[in-house]
């Protein structure tokens, strides 16, 4: 059961660890594996996909963005770490609709306060800020390619059509997000992890 004690207020983890809100010296023991999971489990677009078969979550998202980001700008591996997890706080903060946070001034603040104590548990090192631009172009690409594909009458975005730069990308993340709907949630959690550890232990190249 989450707790509203207001002096110190937790969620649950599926693990049956703790998650603090407020007495963030108590989160020390969080892990990775503690937080992954339920990204399989968050819808994106607030759920409201138009096919009852379609259930696309923010996990997936995380694994198409750190691809996109791998697949067409120059490889940085910090970067594709910070696309990996741009959304991880959401395991513990929820996954609010654009719109709605521009209404909530305090959740933003709150949610920035909660990623940079878990990228910093991660050993995630900070963003630089044309690090941050990347991230939000190839976030904002994907997103895009995820309306058209399973939402009602999207507005996409204002794109020339004739480049081909722009058209070989959104090409490659329509066949990355088929790719990723189609694996199992396990594969898709043991991915993401893995992805994870290669970068603090081993060696990710971009793909070619």
């Amino acid at each position: 059961m989450d707790s509203i004690n207001q002096n110190s207020p937790y969620i649950k983890l599926s693990t049956g660890k703790r998650y603090y809100f407020t007495e963030l010296s108590r989160n020390s023991g969080v892990e990775l594996i503690d937080l992954v999971p339920a990204l399989f489990k968050i819808n994106r677009f607030t759920g409201h996909t138009y096919k009852d078969d379609v259930r696309w979550d923010v996990g997936r998202h995380s694994l198409v963005v750190y691809e996109t980001l791998r697949f067409a700008v120059p490889w940085d591996i910090d970067l594709g770490i910070h696309g990996l997890h741009h959304d991880l706080t959401e395991a513990v903060m929820g996954d609010v609709s654009t719109p709605l946070k521009s209404l909530l001034p305090d959740y933003r603040e709150l949610y920035a306060i909660h990623e940079n104590q878990i990228f910093k548990m991660l050993g995630i090192p900070d963003i630089k800020e044309d690090q941050r631009k990347s991230l939000k172009i190839a976030d904002t690409l994907v997103g895009d390619v995820e309306g058209e594909m399973f939402m009602v009458d999207w507005e996409p975005l204002a794109v020339d059509p004739l480049n081909m730069v722009t058209r070989k990308v959104r090409q490659f993340i329509k066949e990355r997000i088929q790719n990723w709907d189609r694996e199992s949630n396990p594969n898709c959690i043991n991915e993401y992890i893995k992805i994870h550890y290669n970068y603090k232990y081993g060696e990710v190249k971009q793909i070619a």
